[in-house]
């Protein structure tokens, strides 16, 4: 009975491991396919919410992508440099130190691309619309979430 009990357990814990691992939302993302059409509805509400023209969209939309990606990778800089520091058990007040230092000075980046994307941005839109970005870009996040959490629940 022993003999039979462990071959089941072995059984079914060798399938567990042949699971696939299917990554969640956090670790990987989305597939290109999706990250893109993402990217449109992005566009298109950011447009909408805005009102831009036809001839604003063509000067708005290079200019803010490049902000976009300017900004993604000095964020991602800032969150693997921290990860580094919150990871190593181990870490040397100097380690520590000259780690913050790079964070620091990427954050300071950070703020000079903010300040030069908003006045290109501003001679394009106008500073009023302008303003109004982070919170449409908050807006749009919040409600691709709930989309994401309706289609989970279905």
């Amino acid at each position: 009975m022993k003999n039979f009990i462990l071959i089941t357990m072995l059984i079914f814990s060798s399938t567990l491991f042949a699971q696939k691992h299917k990554p969640l939302q956090g670790e990987i993302g989305f597939k290109k396919e999706e990250r893109a059409k993402i990217e449109q509805l992005r566009k298109e509400y950011i447009s909408a919410e805005l009102n831009l023209t036809k001839q604003d969209s063509i000067k708005f939309w290079p200019v803010y992508d490049n902000f976009t990606k300017q900004f993604r990778s000095y964020k991602k800089e800032v969150r693997i440099k921290m990860k580094a520091i919150s990871e190593t058990e181990n870490i040397s007040d100097t380690e520590a130190e000259k780690l913050l230092k790079e964070v620091s000075e990427i954050e300071e980046k950070l703020t000079l691309l903010k300040v030069k994307s908003n006045k290109e941005i501003a001679a394009i839109i106008g500073y009023a619309k302008t303003a109004q970005i982070p919170e449409i870009e908050r807006a749009f996040k919040k409600k691709l979430l709930q989309e994401l959490k309706e289609r989970r629940r279905n």
